[in-house]
C-alpha cells in the first residue's frame, strides 16, 4: 500500500503516513470548518492499512492548535492505533510534542494517554509544537 502523503495548508496540517518505515506523523494547525472533507479519506486509508499491515508504528503528533471537531478526529486515529495494538500484539510508540506553554495540549495528551493504554505514549515538551 502507498504512503500517504497531505500537504500543510492554512486550515489543515501536514500528514505522512509512511509505509516503508511504518513512521506516521500529523503536524501544524488543524481548524478547518469542513474538517470532515479532510480527515475522511485519512480514516478510510488508516482502515485499509491497519487492516493489513502487521509492524510497529512510529507515530509523532506535532499539533499547534486544533478545533473541537479536530480533536475528535485524532481521538479516533488514536482510538484504531490502540485497537490495532491490541488485536495484532505490535508495539504503537505515540509522541506527542507539545510547547513549552501549551497547557491545553499537554492536558490532552495526558487525556489521551489514559485513554488508549495498548499506546506507549510520550508527552514531548517543545519549544515549539
Amino acid at each position: 500500500m502507498n504512503s500517504l502523503y497531505i500537504d500543510k495548508e492554512t486550515y489543515t496540517p501536514f500528514i505522512h503516513f509512511n509505509t516503508t518505515n511504518n513512521h506516521f506523523q500529523i503536524s501544524g494547525e488543524s481548524s478547518s470548518e469542513d474538517s470532515n472533507n479532510f480527515y475522511n479519506p485519512v480514516l478510510t486509508w488508516l482502515d485499509n492499512y491497519l487492516a493489513n499491515d502487521r509492524r510497529s508504528i512510529k507515530f509523532d503528533i506535532y499539533i499547534s492548535y486544533y478545533n473541537t471537531h479536530s480533536s475528535q478526529v485524532v481521538f479516533q486515529i488514536l482510538d484504531k492505533m490502540n485497537s490495532h495494538a491490541m488485536k495484532q500484539h505490535v508495539s504503537v510508540d505515540v509522541n506527542w510534542h507539545v510547547g513549552i506553554l501549551d497547557v491545553d495540549m499537554k492536558e490532552d495528551g495526558e487525556d489521551f494517554k489514559e485513554d488508549f493504554t495498548a499506546l506507549k505514549f510520550n508527552i514531548l515538551e517543545t519549544q515549539e509544537a
